[in-house]
């Protein structure tokens, strides 16, 4: 919701996009500086190490080698976000 209202604040200004859709004109703002949270650093730090480890392995692993690979370098890898 973020992205639309930033790709289209110029044009109609952001509270009346916020009261179109029916969402706060101040949490977006809050949201907008508000720092990430640790879960996302921390899944954009893992995606850059597999993103390596994929590479390293001349592009050849899929995902159950890719994740052995890194358990094997000790990386803790989480579970999938589909099982939250």
């Amino acid at each position: 919701m973020s992205a639309f209202i930033d790709e289209h604040r110029e044009r109609f200004g952001v509270e009346p996009i916020c009261r179109t859709l029916g969402v706060s004109a101040s949490a977006y703002y809050h949201r907008r500086q508000a720092l990430p949270s640790a879960r996302n650093l921390e899944d954009e730090r893992l995606l850059e190490v597999i993103r390596v480890t994929h590479k390293k392995n001349y592009e050849a692993y899929g995902y159950r080698r890719t994740w052995k690979a890194l358990l094997r370098a000790g990386e803790r890898v989480p579970a999938a976000r589909c099982s939250d």
